[in-house]
């Protein structure tokens, strides 16, 4: 099992990658997917905070010029909710924002923070493939020049990996800095963590854990390791 799991997937990273990215196309593109869908929704939710900022300001400064008179600026309330893109996808972002949640009812600080889960459930196969292509996704021919997504310490763990046991898991986080411009390229970033799932073999050891888990009949999920090095986006 130690020279065919290794190898089944490719001998090389060109043949891991070509064959990591057959078997898991679909996968990676409904992930592709979601990531551009959470990506745009937290760009409308910032432009629609900015554009309901500067309404109050610009009504603020109305009033303060002469708070008898009334104020000469009137927008909708539907267009504040409408960020600047296409008709259509006005009317579905519109939507979308409609039938949130309300904030206040469930005692939301920071109401523009939006938590999207996705869970995708696959077999080994398709983690062995996944993990193949995000280690040696920079040998394509059309990233040439590109650095790894995954720290040469990472690496060189993930080549001692022998399999993935029950459990084993990839986590993909999207991150949101509000502080910079929305054009900024760092305004996002994905960090990358994996699992080998229940890893631990109480055969290969004779410590009292190893005991333990023989007469409890159980084995721990080790821990997510991180695929990328500190401040990497």
């Amino acid at each position: 099992a130690d020279g065919v799991i290794p190898n089944e997937y490719g001998i090389n990273p060109q043949q891991k990658l070509k064959i990591g990215s057959k078997i898991a196309r679909r996968l990676l593109g409904k992930i592709l997917i979601d990531l551009r869908n959470t990506r745009e929704e937290a760009m409308s939710v910032a432009e629609l905070k900015n554009n309901q900022d500067q309404v109050s300001v610009s009504l603020y400064s109305s009033r303060k010029e002469d708070r008898y008179s009334q104020p000469k600026l009137f927008i909708k309330s539907d267009e504040l909710r409408r960020p600047s893109t296409g008709e259509n996808k006005d009317e579905d972002d519109d939507k979308e924002t409609k039938y949130r949640l309300d904030p206040k009812y469930a005692n939301v600080m920071t109401p523009e923070r939006h938590v999207r889960t996705r869970l995708y459930f696959t077999s080994e196969s398709h983690i062995h493939s996944l993990v193949n292509v995000l280690r040696y996704c920079n040998l394509d021919e059309s990233l040439q020049g590109e650095e790894s997504l995954v720290c040469q310490s990472a690496l060189e763990r993930l080549c001692k990996t022998k399999e993935l046991d029950y459990m084993s898991y990839i986590v993909l986080r999207l991150f949101e800095n509000t502080e910079v411009s929305l054009e900024d390229p760092k305004r996002f970033r994905i960090e990358l963590t994996f699992s080998r799932g229940a890893d631990l073999s109480p055969l290969e050891k004779k410590d009292e854990e190893a005991e333990s888990l023989l007469r409890e009949h159980t084995l721990p999920i080790m821990g997510p390791e991180r695929l990328q090095g500190v401040g990497s986006c």
